[in-house]
């Protein structure tokens, strides 16, 4: 638990007022591989968003949400997609609940109709790790993101 939060809570510490924070699970965050793990694995992560934003607003902070990464398609399932699906759906209701945050879907730029990571966007067929051409998919919606919210009061 401490691995996910507590890092974020130091960035977000050390960072100056006014300051603009992503903080996004990593792919591996999302362990539900059978119906029964999603609940549990999503509200886990959950946990550590609230956190996260809590620190945030307390700091004076701008906070943007990602949500869930894609796996690739020899590690993707219906549970973990709908972990996916149900991790994204918490983080857009944490930005309406909170002033000064907002949601980067990067699960919506790279994952495909299966829910797995697209076709040419992981290192190799069997490493989940993005490769340079996910991260030019996400670039220009991530900085239209960005200027968006620096021009938010």
């Amino acid at each position: 638990r401490a691995l996910i939060d507590d890092p974020a809570r130091v960035r977000i510490a050390e960072a100056p007022t006014g300051s603009i924070v992503l903080f996004k699970p990593c792919f591996v965050d999302f362990w539900a591989t059978a119906p029964g793990d999603v609940e549990t694995n999503v509200a886990e992560l959950v946990g550590y968003a609230n956190e996260v934003v809590a620190a945030a607003e307390a700091r004076g902070v701008r906070l943007i949400l990602g949500t869930a990464i894609p796996r690739v398609p020899a590690e993707t399932d219906p549970s973990l997609v709908e972990a996916h699906r149900r991790y994204g759906e918490e983080m857009a209701r944490l930005a309406e609940e909170n002033d000064g945050v907002v949601v980067f879907d990067l699960n919506g730029a790279l994952a495909g109709p299966d829910g797995a990571l697209r076709d040419g966007y992981a290192l190799a067929p069997g490493d989940s790790h993005l490769s340079s051409a996910a991260y030019d998919a996400l670039d220009a919606r991530f900085f239209t993101l960005l200027r968006d919210v620096r021009q938010r009061p």
